[in-house]
Protein backbone atom coordinates (compact mmCIF):
# COMPACT_ATOMS: atom_id res chain seq x y z
CA UNK A 1 0.00 0.00 0.00
CA UNK A 2 1.24 3.52 -0.87
CA UNK A 3 0.98 5.55 2.09
CA UNK A 4 0.90 9.19 1.70
CA UNK A 5 2.84 11.73 3.49
CA UNK A 6 -0.46 14.05 4.22
CA UNK A 7 -4.14 13.29 4.04
CA UNK A 8 -7.03 15.68 3.72
CA UNK A 9 -9.58 15.01 6.05
CA UNK A 10 -12.64 16.89 6.21
CA UNK A 11 -10.47 19.67 4.76
CA UNK A 12 -8.04 19.48 7.06
CA UNK A 13 -4.69 18.77 6.38
CA UNK A 14 -2.93 15.49 8.61
CA UNK A 15 0.41 15.21 8.11
CA UNK A 16 1.70 11.50 8.24
CA UNK A 17 5.31 10.68 10.11
CA UNK A 18 7.15 7.86 10.30
CA UNK A 19 8.23 7.65 13.79
CA UNK A 20 10.56 4.90 15.15
CA UNK A 21 9.44 2.02 18.08
CA UNK A 22 11.73 4.01 20.34
CA UNK A 23 9.66 7.03 19.93
CA UNK A 24 6.15 5.38 20.12
CA UNK A 25 5.67 2.36 21.77
CA UNK A 26 2.74 1.76 19.52
CA UNK A 27 2.50 0.81 16.09
CA UNK A 28 0.42 4.03 15.22
CA UNK A 29 -1.06 6.86 16.93
CA UNK A 30 -2.68 9.89 16.03
CA UNK A 31 -2.14 13.19 17.91
CA UNK A 32 -5.43 15.70 17.56
CA UNK A 33 -2.70 18.31 18.87
CA UNK A 34 0.13 18.67 16.48
CA UNK A 35 -2.96 17.13 13.59
CA UNK A 36 -0.34 14.04 12.75
CA UNK A 37 -0.56 10.44 12.45
CA UNK A 38 2.42 8.49 13.15
CA UNK A 39 3.28 5.02 11.73
CA UNK A 40 6.26 2.75 12.61
CA UNK A 41 8.37 2.45 9.03
CA UNK A 42 8.03 -1.76 7.52
CA UNK A 43 12.06 -1.65 8.42
CA UNK A 44 11.10 -1.85 11.75
CA UNK A 45 8.92 -5.85 11.50
CA UNK A 46 5.66 -4.91 10.70
CA UNK A 47 4.44 -6.50 7.83
CA UNK A 48 2.66 -4.39 5.62
CA UNK A 49 -0.91 -5.76 5.88
CA UNK A 50 -0.37 -4.38 9.71
CA UNK A 51 0.93 -1.21 8.70
CA UNK A 52 -2.02 -0.93 5.95
CA UNK A 53 -4.35 -1.77 8.85
CA UNK A 54 -2.54 0.44 11.34
CA UNK A 55 -3.19 3.51 8.98
CA UNK A 56 -6.71 2.84 8.26
CA UNK A 57 -7.36 2.80 12.44
CA UNK A 58 -5.66 5.40 13.05
CA UNK A 59 -7.47 7.14 10.28
CA UNK A 60 -10.77 6.23 11.80
CA UNK A 61 -8.69 8.21 15.27
CA UNK A 62 -8.99 10.92 13.51
CA UNK A 63 -12.61 11.04 12.36
CA UNK A 64 -13.55 10.47 15.80
CA UNK A 65 -11.65 12.89 17.31
CA UNK A 66 -12.73 15.62 14.29
CA UNK A 67 -16.63 14.55 14.38
CA UNK A 68 -16.67 14.27 18.33
CA UNK A 69 -17.96 10.64 18.15
CA UNK A 70 -16.97 9.19 21.27
CA UNK A 71 -16.26 5.87 19.59
CA UNK A 72 -13.98 3.82 22.36
CA UNK A 73 -10.77 2.85 21.02
CA UNK A 74 -11.92 -1.13 21.24
CA UNK A 75 -14.91 0.58 18.92
CA UNK A 76 -12.85 2.17 16.86
CA UNK A 77 -10.05 -1.55 16.73
CA UNK A 78 -13.07 -3.54 15.82
CA UNK A 79 -14.63 -1.57 12.77
CA UNK A 80 -10.94 -0.74 11.32
CA UNK A 81 -10.32 -4.07 11.36
CA UNK A 82 -13.60 -5.33 9.89
CA UNK A 83 -13.30 -2.52 7.13
CA UNK A 84 -9.54 -3.35 6.53
CA UNK A 85 -10.32 -7.09 6.05
CA UNK A 86 -13.54 -6.80 3.76
CA UNK A 87 -11.32 -4.34 1.06
CA UNK A 88 -8.45 -6.32 1.60
CA UNK A 89 -10.44 -9.84 1.14
CA UNK A 90 -12.46 -8.47 -1.66
CA UNK A 91 -10.06 -6.47 -3.68
CA UNK A 92 -12.26 -3.93 -3.29
CA UNK A 93 -11.52 -0.54 -5.57
CA UNK A 94 -14.09 2.49 -4.51
CA UNK A 95 -12.15 4.47 -7.77
CA UNK A 96 -14.01 1.70 -9.84
CA UNK A 97 -17.20 2.05 -11.50
CA UNK A 98 -18.77 -0.70 -14.14
CA UNK A 99 -21.83 0.35 -16.37
CA UNK A 100 -24.18 0.70 -13.40
CA UNK A 101 -21.99 -0.64 -10.31
CA UNK A 102 -22.09 -4.16 -10.35
CA UNK A 103 -19.23 -6.58 -10.79
CA UNK A 104 -20.06 -8.02 -14.24
CA UNK A 105 -16.93 -10.85 -14.08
Amino acid sequence: MNIPNKLDIFSHEVQVDWVSSEQHNTSGSYSEYYNTLNLHPLTEGLSESAQAETFLHEILECINAKLDLGLKHYQISSISTGLFHTIRNNNLDFRKVLNDGRDNS
